[in-house]
């Protein structure tokens, strides 16, 4: 648990698998104590990420990512309905595809 932001409360906190790997972590942008972007681990390896930009405790950026830790896939909710409308294939953020489109 750390506390970045120097504001008295925890903003960083890290939760560990049983070989001590990282499992997640959950850290607060806005020091309203909530958690804004979640972070999801696999034997220590960055997977995902989910991140809540209007701070109303719903994520509306997604992530994924390879085995090497790259960004393969990044998705955004611009109307925040749950739901990605833009989906980006890579960490280039070329060829964007929204909802609706076809292929």
């Amino acid at each position: 648990m750390e506390d970045e932001a120097h504001s008295g409360y925890l903003d960083l906190t890290w939760y560990y698998d049983d070989s001590e790997y990282p499992d997640k972590a959950e850290k607060d942008k806005n020091n309203d104590q909530q958690a804004d972007i979640w972070f999801y681990y696999q034997e220590g390896k960055i997977v995902s990420v989910e991140e809540d930009t209007n701070f109303d405790g719903k994520p509306d950026i997604w992530e994924e990512y390879d085995a090497s830790e790259a960004l393969v896939l990044r998705s955004k909710d611009i109307n925040f309905d749950g739901i990605a409308d833009i989906t980006y294939p890579d960490s280039s953020n070329n060829n964007a595809k929204q909802e609706g489109d076809n292929e």
